[in-house]
C-alpha cells in the first residue's frame, strides 16, 4: 500500500522525493503529528507561495524547489496514514 505514494513522490524528483519520503517518515516516527496534518500544512504552504504572483510574472514560485518540496512531502504522506 505505501509503495504506489512513494513511487509518486520519486517520479515527481528522484532526490527531493527521498529526502521528503525519508523526512515525512521521521516526522511520523519521533512525533504525534498526522499524515493529514503535516499534508495539510504542505498544501498550505504550496498554496501561500503559488499566491505570491502570477503565473506569468517573473516572480511566479511555480518552479521553485520549495513547491516540489512540499509536493512531495503531502504525497508521501499517503504511505504513512493514520
Amino acid at each position: 500500500m505505501a509503495a504506489l505514494p512513494l513511487a509518486a513522490a520519486l517520479c515527481i524528483s528522484p532526490a527531493l522525493g527521498i529526502v521528503s519520503a525519508i523526512g515525512v517518515w521521521a516526522v511520523r516516527r519521533f512525533t504525534l503529528l498526522a499524515s493529514r496534518y503535516i499534508a495539510a500544512d504542505a498544501i498550505t504552504a504550496m498554496g501561500l507561495g503559488l499566491a505570491r504572483a502570477p503565473w506569468p510574472s517573473a516572480g511566479y514560485a511555480g518552479d521553485a524547489a520549495l513547491m516540489l518540496v512540499a509536493g512531495c512531502v503531502a504525497v508521501a504522506c499517503l504511505a504513512w496514514p493514520d
